[in-house]
């Protein structure tokens, strides 16, 4: 199963405490130099969102690549992804259902602070609480994912026998486009 989420919910939290939860990040696929920053030893909430990083055009294909290949190989895997919008898009074009989390638009402080107490970016801060009507407007807008509104102080952990009940409805993956049961068909 697909879970995408919007930043702060407690993916990584989720995929520490879950058997089979992957935390697959987009940040070595969207920064070239993400490994190089991570080596240094930093904690990552200090550099997301930085100015320092070098951003890769077009990440966003070799990572749902990344995701259909891993997805396809482990399909009894939670698979946690965030809620990057072109991402989401080419998975419900491709026909690959997720589950969507996010908080309700009235939680704007509790994230705050929870950017803060991670140790984010002023940076960071600014992009997902400076533009929070937009980001939620936006998650609320998608017509591909099986949507999850999260109530105030609730983590993605609080949410799992919700999310376990939604797998028969996220449980199957279109064919991979590389085989021969679907030839030409486009990832």
């Amino acid at each position: 199963m697909i879970i995408a989420g919007f930043s702060g919910i407690g993916k990584t939290t989720f995929c520490q405490k879950v058997e089979n939860a992957v935390d697959f990040g987009c940040m070595s696929f969207k920064y070239s130099n993400f490994d190089k920053l991570l080596a240094s030893g930093r904690p990552v909430e200090s550099f997301k969102a930085s100015l320092e990083l070098d951003f890769i055009f077009g990440w966003e294909f070799s990572y749902l690549e990344a995701i259909l290949e891993y997805h396809r190989q482990n399909p009894q895997d939670y698979l946690v992804i965030p809620s990057v919008a072109r991402v989401l898009r080419c998975l419900g074009q491709a026909g690959v259902p997720y589950v969507l989390c996010y908080p309700e638009t009235g939680a704007r402080q509790e994230y705050l602070r929870r950017f803060k107490s991670r140790g984010n970016s002023p940076d960071f801060i600014d992009i997902f609480i400076g533009d929070w009507d937009n980001w939620m407007e936006s998650l609320r807008k998608d017509s591909c994912g099986i949507h999850i509104e999260m109530k105030p102080h609730q983590y993605l952990l609080d949410l799992k026998d919700q999310i376990d009940r939604l797998a028969p409805l996220t449980s199957t993956l279109p064919p991979d486009p590389r085989s021969a049961a679907a030839p030409g068909a486009p990832i």
